[in-house]
């Protein structure tokens, strides 16, 4: 076999594996896309009316690896990043829990907090600003329950601005944002994220799949 049969063959092989992971990965991931396609349209009549912008499937760079970021809302009033959730039945426990218990069907599992998720995100999207020189830009976090069928039975209180919501309170909750002393400049914000979030499909799909075959939470 020929050096330029082995190329090949190698390309080939390299090129099925990642349509297998990918198909896989998009497949893991339908349930909570129509929770995400739900939130996005909100999200996205929310900034026509606004004037805001809408980044949706963000993968920012985290040292090594990503983190990804289902949706960042940019306004005037600062920054809000989302993390969606399309589950249902019940879940429970301390705001400030590190774990929440979720009941679905009947089964019972630890789920980790979400807020807990969203803050990570939090903080990296305010590292990312401080490089790009937007300093002081207000970030709030904001967890959205996507699916009707859930029940909220968490202990805690929650920001004015932040926590836990479900998806028809989105417009209220982005209303409510303080205006700051001075108003974030949306277009380069928006430009800004775009340019340094990771357009790399195979660390994004690696990301992905870490959960799957690591047994840890994604982030």
């Amino acid at each position: 076999m020929t050096l330029f049969n082995i190329v090949i063959s190698l390309a080939a092989l390299i090129i099925l594996l990642y349509s297998i992971l990918y198909t896989f990965n998009y497949l893991k991931k339908s349930k909570g896309r129509a929770g995400e396609k739900k939130t996005f349209f909100i999200l996205n009549l929310i900034a026509k009316k606004r004037g805001g912008k809408l980044l949706t499937s963000v993968y920012l760079p985290l040292y090594r690896t990503l983190t990804e970021i289902d949706a960042i809302y940019i306004d005037k009033r600062g920054i809000v990043v989302c993390e969606i959730k399309n589950i249902s039945g019940t879940l429970s426990g301390n705001i400030s829990d590190r774990e929440l218990i979720h009941v679905c069907k009947n089964k019972t599992h630890k789920m980790y907090n979400p807020g807990f998720q969203n803050s990570a995100h939090c903080a990296n999207v305010v590292h990312h600003l401080k490089k790009g020189g937007f300093n002081g830009v207000p970030v709030y976090s904001a967890v959205i329950m996507a699916n009707q069928d859930i029940r909220l039975a968490l202990n805690g209180k929650q920001g004015k601005t932040g926590g836990f919501l479900f998806i028809e309170q989105i417009p209220a909750a982005v209303s409510r944002l303080p205006l700051p002393r001075k108003n974030a400049d949306v277009n380069s914000i928006y430009r800004y994220l775009k340019s340094v979030r990771s357009k790399n499909p195979f660390k994004k799909l690696i990301h992905d799949l870490k959960p799957s075959f690591k047994g840890y939470n994604n982030v």
